[in-house]
C-alpha cells in the first residue's frame, strides 16, 4: 500500500448496517429502492442481494474531529433457502426491519413471527444495541380500522418490535418517516470507527488489487502485515493498530464488498461465492431422497456436489474447504441446521436441517388415537428436526408425510405412527404419539422408546405418560385427574361417563425421566420412615419402589440420604417439604424408643403445621397394635389382603 497524504487523513469514518428481511414478495426491493431514494419500479424477483447507501452524514464531534457516517441498507435476496438464511445477514446490524403484508394470510404473519425470533436470538447474544423495527408494506392495499391497530399493537409487544411503520413504496407513504427513525436510533458510539476514512480507502483499494490478481479468499493475518506498514505512515500512532484494523474490516464488509469467514481468519473477497455455496448446500439437502433435509455433513465439507450453471466456484480446493467449513459452523452456530448421526454407521454425521415450508398438521391434534405424551425441554426445533430423521435412520419405520409440528410413519403392513409436536416455547415442548388400531402394542412400546432415548440424550429430565382411556367410552382422562388420584394413593379412577373404573397404568420406562426429574427439584409426595432393623429396611424400599410404579415420588434415608449427609439434620431439613408421612413398622422391641427420637425431633412439629402422619404396619410387625400416643391415625396395614394395602 503506497502512503497517504496527511492532510487526507483527519477525517473519521464510522458506518452502520440495516437489514430489510421478510417473506418473499412482500415488497422487500421495493422498500430498499425507496430508502434509497431511488423510484419505484415493479416487484422483480431477485437472488442476489442487493446494498445501498441509505444515507451520509458530515459532522464535526465534540473533540473537533471531523467524522463521515454512512448507513448502509441490505436486501438479502431471495436465493433458495432464504428463509433459513437470511438470518446469517444480521453480524454486526444496527437496525432489522421486518417486513408483513396484511393482505397476506396468517401464514405471512406467522412468517413475519418466525423473522422476528431469530433477531432476538441475536440480540441475546449482542452486547451492542439492535434495534427492530415492524414494517407494515402495501398500505395503499392493506385493510385498516381500529380492530387492524389493536391487533398490530398485539404484535410489537408480544415480540418485542421497537417501534411499528405503515408504508407503501408505490406511493411514497411513510418512507421518509422510516428513514429518519432508522438513522436517529442508530447507537453512533457503538458501531465500528476509523481513525482515518483515508486509510479505511486504502485497505479496500488493497483488497481490491488482490482481487484482480484472482485471490477469491486472502489470509486475514497477510492484510494485517499489510495495514500494519500503512498505519506507520499515518499521524495515529497513539491509536491500538489492531483495534483499527478490526474496525476497518468491519467497516468494509458492512459495505458488502468483503466478508469474514467465521473459522482459519480469511477474508472471502467475492462475498457472492458464499451465497452460492450456501444455496447450493440447501438445495442438496431439500433433494435428499428421504426428504428430511439431510446431506451428509463429511460430503458437504470437502465439496462432494456439483455447482449449478452460473454459479463460480473456489478454484482452490483448499480454500473451498475453509469456505465451507466456515458456511457449515455458521449453520450449526445459527441453528439453521443440527448435526445427527447417519443410519449405516455412528461415525458418520449428518446435517438435517429444519423444515423450511411452514405448512402444519393440524388434524392429528384432536385424534382418538393418543398413545403416549412426552414432555422437554431444550432447542424445541433441533430436538423435533434430528427425532423424525432419527426414526426414519431406524430401518423400522417408514417415513410416509412430513409436516413442520408432525410426521408419520409405516409399519406392519402400512399400519400408521404418528407423532405431533407442540411448542410451549423455543426451549419447551411436548410431542403425542398416535397409532393405527392394527398397531401392535411392541410396536408402540418400541416407537415410544426410540422417542424417549432420544429426548432424554438432549434433555436427561424429560418425562412422559400413556394416555389413560375409558376402555368403553373412550373418553380420556387428563395428566391432572391421573396425577390427583394416584396423589390420594388411589390406583384406579371413575369414568365420569359411563361410571366404569379404570385401572391407572404403572409407571413405564417413560416417566423415570419425570420422577428423576422431580427428585432433583425437591418435589417429593411422601416421606418414609422405617427402623433401621434390617428387615424393616427391606420391606419399606418395597414399598418405595412399588410407590414409584404408579407415579407416586417418595424419599427414604436408605435411597435418598447423600453420602456423608448427617442423617438427623438431612431428614429435619426434608420433612419441612412434605404434606405425608408414612411410619413403617416392623421390629417391635425398638418401635417406641425410635418413636420417641422422631417425635421430639420433627413429627410434633409436623403435626402442628397440619402435616399428615400415615402409621404402616409391615407384615413382619406383631400383631398387637402399638399403643405409641403418636399413632393415634387411621393406619395401612400390611399384615391383611384385604383391604389391598397398596390401594389404601
Amino acid at each position: 500500500m503506497s502512503e497517504m497524504p496527511r492532510e487526507r487523513q483527519t477525517v473519521h469514518y464510522r458506518n452502520a448496517k440495516v437489514v430489510i428481511i421478510g417473506n418473499s414478495d412482500i415488497g422487500k426491493s421495493s422498500l430498499n429502492r425507496a430508502l434509497a431514494g431511488e423510484e419505484f419500479l415493479p416487484a422483480i424477483p431477485r437472488e442476489k442481494h442487493q446494498i445501498r447507501l441509505l444515507s451520509r452524514q458530515e459532522q464535526s464531534n465534540d473533540d473537533g474531529r471531523q467524522e463521515v457516517r454512512e448507513t448502509y441498507i441490505w436486501d438479502p435476496g431471495g436465493r433458495s433457502g432464504y428463509r433459513l438464511t437470511h438470518q446469517l445477514y444480521l453480524d454486526d446490524v444496527a437496525v432489522a426491519l421486518i417486513l408483513l403484508d396484511t393482505r397476506g394470510d396468517g401464514e405471512v404473519e406467522a412468517g413475519m413471527r418466525d423473522w422476528a425470533r431469530a433477531v432476538q436470538r441475536v440480540k441475546s447474544h449482542r452486547l451492542t444495541p439492535l434495534k427492530m423495527f415492524l414494517v407494515i408494506t402495501c398500505k395503499d392495499e392493506a385493510v385498516g380500522g381500529n380492530r387492524f391497530f389493536s391487533k398490530i399493537q398485539d404484535l410489537k409487544k408480544d415480540l418485542g418490535f421497537d417501534d411499528v411503520f405503515e408504508t407503501s413504496a408505490k406511493e411514497g407513504v411513510g418512507i421518509n418517516e422510516l428513514r429518519e427513525a432508522i438513522i436517529e436510533v442508530i447507537d453512533w458510539e457503538q458501531q465500528p470507527g476509523v481513525c482515518s476514512m483515508a486509510l479505511m480507502h486504502q485497505v479496500q483499494q488493497y483488497l481490491s488489487d488482490r482481487k484482480q490478481e484472482g485471490w477469491q479468499i486472502f489470509p486475514e493475518e497477510d492484510l494485517y502485515e499489510a495495514f500494519k506498514k500503512l498505519f506507520t505512515t499515518s499521524s495515529y500512532q497513539d491509536e491500538d493498530p489492531r483495534a483499527q484494523f478490526e474496525a476497518c474490516i468491519r467497516c468494509i464488509a458492512a459495505k458488502g464488498a468483503i466478508h469474514r469467514l467465521s473459522t482459519d481468519n480469511y477474508i472471502l473477497l467475492q462475498p457472492e461465492l458464499r451465497d452460492g455455496y450456501i444455496s447450493r448446500l440447501l438445495d442438496e439437502a431439500r433433494n435428499n431422497s428421504e426428504g428430511f433435509g439431510c446431506i451428509d455433513e463429511g460430503n458437504a465439507r470437502r465439496g462432494r456436489f456439483s455447482l449449478p450453471y452460473g454459479v463460480e466456484r473456489v478454484k482452490d480446493r483448499a480454500l473451498e474447504r475453509i469456505l465451507l467449513d466456515s458456511i457449515i459452523d455458521e449453520f450449526l452456530n445459527n441453528k439453521i441446521a443440527f448435526r445427527g448421526h447417519g443410519h449405516r454407521n455412528v461415525q458418520e454425521t449428518s446435517l438435517i436441517f429444519p423444515l423450511q415450508s411452514t405448512q402444519k398438521n393440524y388434524s392429528l391434534s384432536g385424534s382418538e388415537q393418543k398413545y403416549y405424551t412426552f414432555h422437554f425441554a431444550g432447542d424445541v426445533i433441533a430436538i423435533y428436526s434430528t427425532l423424525v430423521a432419527r426414526l426414519a435412520h431406524s430401518q423400522i419405520f417408514v417415513k410416509e408425510g412430513l409436516w413442520s409440528n408432525a410426521a408419520t410413519y409405516t409399519v406392519e403392513a402400512d399400519r400408521m405412527c404418528c407423532l405431533f409436536l407442540h411448542m410451549q416455547s423455543e426451549t419447551k415442548g411436548s410431542l403425542t404419539l398416535f397409532f393405527d388400531d392394527g398397531v401392535s402394542e411392541k410396536t408402540r412400546k418400541l416407537f415410544a422408546a426410540y422417542v424417549l432415548v432420544h429426548l432424554t440424550s438432549y434433555d436427561r429430565n424429560a418425562s412422559g405418560r400413556s394416555i389413560l382411556r375409558c376402555p368403553n367410552c373412550r373418553i380420556e382422562f387428563t395428566e391432572e385427574q391421573e396425577k390427583q388420584r394416584r396423589a390420594r394413593y388411589k390406583s384406579t379412577i371413575d369414568c365420569p361417563v359411563c361410571e366404569t373404573e379404570v385401572q391407572l397404568p404403572d409407571v413405564t420406562e417413560s416417566r423415570v425421566g419425570e420422577i428423576r426429574s422431580r427428585k432433583q427439584r425437591r418435589d417429593y409426595d411422601v416421606f418414609l420412615f422405617c427402623d433401621d432393623h434390617e428387615l424393616d429396611k427391606r420391606e419399606t424400599l418395597r414399598i418405595y419402589d412399588e410407590l414409584e410404579k404408579r407415579g407416586i415420588v417418595a424419599w427414604t434415608e436408605e435411597r435418598d440420604l447423600p453420602p456423608g449427609g448427617l442423617r438427623l439434620s438431612e431428614i429435619g431439613k426434608q420433612i419441612q417439604q412434605f404434606k405425608v408421612v408414612v411410619i413403617c413398622l416392623g421390629n417391635e422391641s425398638e418401635n417406641s424408643r425410635w418413636l420417641d427420637i422422631l417425635m421430639n425431633a420433627f413429627l410434633n412439629e409436623f403435626k402442628r403445621q397440619g402435616g399428615k402422619i400415615i402409621p404402616v404396619y409391615l407384615t413382619h410387625a406383631p400383631r398387637e397394635k402399638s399403643t405409641h400416643p403418636l399413632l393415634d391415625f387411621r393406619s395401612v396395614d400390611f399384615r391383611k389382603d384385604d383391604p389391598d394395602p397398596q390401594k389404601q
